[in-house]
């Protein structure tokens, strides 16, 4: 009975953090459920990185009320399905991040006298207009998502680490990572001349 009545008060407090922003309630949830939570997080892959930044994630949505919750489910449950929801959206970030470092690797170097073997002038032409298309691109992102970007593109450093070295939360740091992104690849899909990869 004891149980029942503290599953009706998690309940009513995840209610309260989500929709009131209630700063009492976020933190008792995130005391009490970051184990659980944590532990789901570790049983679901290998983010040995970023488990504590999922974490944080979660809880993050909960407070920024980015979460609906009806109160019919238990809050441990609840907060796993954020989660898994979470570790889902981590997973898509990463494979983008991924296949931009790719095609930043194979289509732009930063070293002045980098050579590359393509036969055909007109391909090297294609490929020159595209690297600097993609250094304009660059230079006209806002500061931050720049930032960002050359980051993790150009200087090699994993988001987490990069979002520390600029003094912000991981997950804002990969929305301007994001941007960023974003802004390249529309960038490269609207050129006339873009390079084939």
């Amino acid at each position: 009975m004891l149980d029942d009545g503290l599953e009706i008060q998690d309940r009513t407090l995840l209610k309260r953090a989500i929709y009131e922003k209630d700063q009492y309630a976020q933190k008792y949830l995130y005391l009490k459920y970051k184990p659980a939570v944590r532990q789901f997080i570790k049983n679901t892959g290998k983010f040995d990185g970023y488990v504590d930044d999922l974490v944080h994630e979660v809880f993050v949505n909960i407070c920024d009320g980015k979460c609906q919750y009806s109160g019919s489910t238990d809050v441990r449950g609840y907060l796993c399905g954020v989660a898994k929801n979470v570790v889902k959206y981590h997973v898509r970030r990463e494979k983008r991040r991924v296949r931009a470092n790719l095609i930043y690797r194979n289509n732009i170097s930063t070293e002045p006298n980098h050579v590359i073997n393509i036969t055909n002038k007109s391909e090297n032409y294609r490929f020159d207009k595209f690297q600097e298309t993609l250094r304009q691109t660059i230079a006209k992102l806002p500061s931050k998502s720049r930032e960002a970007v050359e980051l993790v593109l150009i200087h090699k450093i994993k988001p987490h680490q990069a979002a520390k070295k600029l003094g912000c939360s991981s997950a804002i740091f990969r929305n301007r990572l994001h941007y960023g992104l974003k802004k390249l690849r529309r960038e490269h899909s609207n050129s006339s001349d873009s390079f084939e990869i």
